[in-house]
């Protein structure tokens, strides 16, 4: 079976991940916006029950955070028991997509040396925005991996870099199917350009309507109907 064979629509999940920093920032927002009520000399019922209101959603991101750490070590535990079971490499790389924490990196890292098709290994970035991330796209591309899949393993990342990327990519002749499908779970005003674009331009539309995977919005029902006719 060839690579593109295995490929299934996996990006619509890899986009939700967050990193720490992340996690961080809005709780240090909710922090900030706590002292401000607490600093306040003649706090009222009201700012009492907002306080309350902020510490519990405090709780809950950190809580969140936990339980999507707990679920990728027991995914990265799972993946190594699934190595020595004898299940593709190559599989197990693609299913690193979304995590980013030092286990994965170091799988990633020995699968590399072990000669995994880089193709898998570039999928298998999907949804990750951090300079560790980027650094390894980079050093693939440098190690002539297919482009293809660089542009695939962009699922669910919308940041300047990834569009800065995209379009370099797209200059260098990357197939603009892969473009398409690498924009899953992306709903921004630029996205949906692109795919407008990437339509008008005659990109097979099977590759429009699975780049739409995770996207639950009007615009997006809206475009599937239109593909469907």
């Amino acid at each position: 079976m060839t690579i593109e064979a295995e490929l299934n629509v996996v990006e619509n999940n890899e986009q939700q991940e967050q990193s720490l920093n992340e996690w961080d920032i809005k709780a240090l927002e909710l922090v900030d916006q706590y002292n401000q009520l607490d600093s306040k000399n003649d706090k009222t019922e009201r700012d009492y029950d907002k306080m309350i209101e902020i510490n519990n959603k405090i709780e809950g991101i950190y809580e969140k955070k936990e339980a999507l750490d707990e679920f990728d070590k027991k995914s990265l535990k799972y993946m190594e028991k699934l190595l020595k079971e004898g299940v593709s490499k190559g599989s197990i790389a693609q299913g690193l997509a979304g995590i980013d924490t030092p286990q994965a990196w170091e799988m990633r890292e020995k699968l590399l040396q072990e000669g995994v098709d880089k193709r898998y290994i570039a999928l298998g970035l999907a949804g990750i925005d951090t300079p560790q991330a980027w650094e390894m796209r980079e050093k693939l591309l440098q190690e002539g991996a297919d482009k293809d899949f660089i542009a695939l393993g962009l699922a669910g990342i919308d940041t300047p870099q990834a569009w800065e990327m995209r379009e370099k990519l797209l200059q260098e002749g990357v197939d603009k199917r892969y473009i398409a499908r690498g924009l899953a779970g992306i709903d921004s005003p630029q996205a949906w350009e692109m795919r407008e674009k990437l339509l008008q331009e005659g990109v097979d539309k099977r590759y429009i309507a699975r780049g739409l995977a995770g996207i639950d919005t009007p615009q997006a029902w809206e475009m599937r109907e239109k593909l469907l006719q």
